[in-house]
């Protein structure tokens, strides 16, 4: 039966699923069924949750504590995750193959890739479902532009969809890197004292005293430390900029990033904490004056103020506008 004719309907306290025709197809059994994504939709009852199909089938034959449905590339289009409590499987769109309660955790699909773990360690299946590189990382990240990071016990290195390493000798968080027996985070530090992900190269520039925290920002080599309220972006030449109020950074896109502020305006006695925009080169897109600033998917921003929200593009134009309500 096609899902695209089979609606829920609520009668009392339950729901159940009705054709377009008006027939019930499934009578009023459970607390709540969400629309059909695909081939079949989540339904949830006395706490627990399970998945339907058009006929009002129990996938699996049973409830379990939680399922999620997310999208999943353009051939499957969805995948329904479930959760036991302790593992996680799936069930891919237009299939009636269930994995098996195989992961800790499955990621997004990025590039063909989603990354899974199993048991502290860290591997991607493909759109298909199928381990193309097998759980063996001590951590990893999604693929971006065919790339991702992945740290195993002798240190870090890139590879590329099917699990080859990359060279990227000109990239100093790799070739600076020093073998280490035990890792249990991403390359990210926040003791000025360890050595371990120091840029060498940002050491020609500023005393390594100074900096607080190095992040890898993926392969575009942009990396910043920060002294107090001062932060400064280095690539792998040279300083690039230097931003007074800054507190904080988090990458949105390839070349964006939001920057975090916190300034003391004329007259009042605390802080404010503001969002602008800024390149990979540390220069000013949006100044930090708002709110909260958010990256849509069409290249826009969604910035908000007291009592007015719009968005902005890149290029500073305003292209749409409204008073909050």
């Amino acid at each position: 039966m096609d899902a695209t004719n089979i609606k829920p309907f609520r009668e009392g306290k339950l729901m159940g699923l009705i054709s377009e025709k008006g027939e019930v197809v499934l009578p009023p059994a459970y607390d709540k069924i969400d629309p059909f994504f695909g081939c079949l939709a989540r339904v949830t009852h006395e706490g627990k949750q399970g998945l339907i199909d058009p006929n009002g089938r129990l996938a699996l034959g049973e409830l379990f504590p939680k399922v999620s449905v997310r999208p999943w590339g353009k051939k499957r289009k969805y995948i329904y995750i479930i959760s036991n409590g302790k593992r996680k499987g799936f069930i891919l769109n237009g299939t009636n193959r269930f994995s098996g309660f195989r992961f800790d955790s499955i990621g997004p699909l990025c590039d063909g890739r989603a990354l899974v773990s199993l048991k502290h360690h860290f591997g991607y299946i493909d759109e298909e479902g199928r381990i193309v590189i097998p759980p063996k990382y001590l951590q990893a990240e999604n693929f971006t532009r065919g790339r991702a990071f992945v740290v195993y016990k002798k240190g870090v290195k890139c590879i590329d969809t099917d699990g080859n390493t990359l060279k990227l000798e000109d990239d100093p968080f790799i070739t600076c890197l020093r073998p280490v027996p035990e890792l249990s985070y991403f390359p990210t530090y926040d003791d000025p004292k360890d050595e371990l992900f120091i840029p060498l190269r940002a050491l020609k520039f500023d005393d390594r005293k100074n900096w607080e925290k190095y992040k890898l920002l993926g392969y575009d080599t942009v990396f910043f430390g920060r002294d107090g309220y001062i932060f400064y972006f280095y690539n792998t030449k040279t300083m690039l900029k230097e931003i007074w109020g800054v507190v904080d950074i988090q990458m949105v896109t390839h070349d964006t990033f939001l920057t975090f502020a916190s300034i003391l305006p004329e007259g009042y006695e605390k802080s404010v904490n503001t969002v602008g925009v800024r390149n990979t080169f540390g220069e000013e897109i949006l100044p930090e004056v708002f709110n909260d600033v958010s990256y849509e998917s069409s290249g826009k921003f969604r910035v908000s103020m007291p009592n007015w929200s719009g968005y902005i593009l890149p290029s500073g134009v305003f292209v749409h506008n409204k008073k909050s309500r």
